[in-house]
């Protein structure tokens, strides 16, 4: 019983993630930002920024180390505890700890923090850009598959068409009411316009193949995108000019606020590599003990007679003399007894290093111009774009009138054709011509609707606005 439903619920799972999902600009937007390589790596080198502006603040922490050393010496040395000569094997420890701290270098260490701070911000500004990079291409690819849908649709609308004039031509032919040349021109039209439904539907695949592999998905099967209402285009959607919306892009693209962090980091380069000229001055200290093998106590004295002479006599003279007990010194008391303490002041300063000051202040002081001259540049080129874009916009519009006020009047000619064609006034290739204007010209205006509507998202997102439909 048990089995049986696990087996159920398994089969609902599976059933209930296998149904078609339809995929809004918004999820598809989403799922890019978090499985994007580009976004992943630009969030590596964030993470990047803040290990080092994290280091960077540790460094003016005094450092502190603990250092054991165990030694067996063989053949002559000096014991650096007891100054004895010693030949044979001597054991020796020694423990010690220490610390230090910069006091001043120049403000060096201050002026790396902020540096690292600057770096910081600029790496998470090129983190947005590559964000809004990938949203604005997810809804370029977005829109290619609307317009293929309606290219899709368009061409199975014509072969509806078609299929009904077969018809009528059939039943007319069997009246005995037509030529059958008419049916094998609207035939051989049929297979003409059968190929454009395949070429339509390759499109709208390949099209979806290319948001797929932006998603980073595995397969693109059962994927399938949501088609929002999408109103007829009208000047009313450029919603500003071209100088506005340049003016309002310097504020908020990412590319500009992070070439403008790019100078500030430039110009603390400037401050690090001049920090060079003067001295540094840093304290130190340090606490340490160690044991010899050689150390030994005086436990005790034993008195040892000595003949010093003889007298006229002949009889020797002896004197007495204490010789002292020894044992080696205890661990403990070796420690305690040879325990030192050290504290002191260092000043350091480089009068002349091989003009390393010199060229590393010029160095630093080129990257500050070059960063001011990248901002420059990021200013042009974002002015250009938008620009372009803008003009872009207001053709794009113009065309789709164009284009518009084309379909109605090949749409009215076509209707004119039809009519005229059911009543037998008109052949098979003048409907057949007609209805491929009409084709072409509502391929012509599906294509500018759906390029103008990209162009105005485009001068949406420079004024900082989320890319929606």
């Amino acid at each position: 019983m048990k089995k049986s439903i696990l087996i159920l619920f398994l089969f609902f799972t599976a059933s209930a993630f296998s149904q078609t999902t339809n995929w809004s600009l918004k999820q598809c937007i989403e799922h890019a930002l978090k499985n994007n390589l580009q976004v992943k790596q630009a969030e590596f080198n964030k993470d990047v920024s803040e290990q080092n502006l994290l280091q960077t603040k540790a460094n003016v922490l005094p450092n502190l180390s603990l250092n054991a050393s165990n030694f067996y010496n063989f053949g002559q040395t000096i014991d650096p505890f007891t100054n004895r000569f010693a030949t044979s094997r001597v054991r020796s420890d020694r423990f010690s700890l220490q610390t230090g701290m910069n006091i001043f270098n120049g403000f060096q260490q201050y002026n790396s923090i902020k540096q690292g701070e600057l770096n910081l911000f600029a790496s998470k500004q090129d983190l947005d850009k590559i964000k809004n990079d990938i949203a604005l291409s997810i809804a370029s690819s977005y829109l290619q598959i609307l317009f293929a849908i309606e290219q899709l649709k368009n061409a199975q609308n014509q072969t509806t068409i078609t299929k009904q004039q077969i018809d009528r031509a059939n039943r007319l032919l069997e009246a005995g009411s037509a030529a059958k040349n008419i049916l094998l021109d609207l035939q051989a039209q049929l297979a003409n316009e059968d190929l454009s439904v395949i070429n339509a539907q390759n499109q709208l695949d390949i099209s979806y193949l290319n948001l797929a592999l932006q998603l980073d998905l595995k397969s693109t099967q059962d994927f399938s995108i949501e088609i929002p209402e999408l109103a007829d285009p009208t000047s009313e959607l450029i919603t500003a000019n071209a100088d506005y919306i340049y003016t309002t892009a310097i504020g908020n693209q990412p590319a500009v606020k992070s070439s403008e962090t790019r100078i500030k980091v430039a110009e603390k380069g400037v401050n690090i590599a001049q920090s060079g000229l003067y001295p540094t001055i840093s304290i130190g200290g340090s606490l340490g003990t160690g044991y010899s093998g050689l150390a030994q106590d005086v436990i005790g004295y034993q008195n040892q007679q000595y003949v010093i002479g003889q007298t006229l006599l002949g009889e020797s003279v002896y004197t007495t003399q204490q010789i002292p007990i020894f044992e080696p010194t205890k661990y403990s008391k070796q420690l305690n007894s040879n325990f030192n303490r050290s504290f002191g002041f260092q000043l350091s300063w480089s009068l002349f290093n091989g003009l390393n000051n010199y060229t590393n202040i010029n160095r630093a002081k080129l990257n500050f111009e070059i960063s001011k001259n990248n901002l420059e540049q990021t200013k042009r080129d974002l002015k250009q774009t938008i620009f372009k874009a803008y003009n872009d916009a207001v053709a794009a519009l113009k065309k789709y009138n164009a284009t518009k006020t084309a379909f109605t009047a090949s749409e009215l000619a076509f209707n004119n054709t039809k009519t005229r064609f059911d009543l037998g006034v008109v052949n098979s290739f003048e409907f057949n011509d007609s209805k491929n204007k009409l084709n072409l010209a509502k391929s012509n205006l599906n294509q500018a609707k759906f390029d103008y509507i990209f162009k105005v998202k485009i001068l949406d997102f420079y004024q900082g606005k989320p890319i929606t439909l």
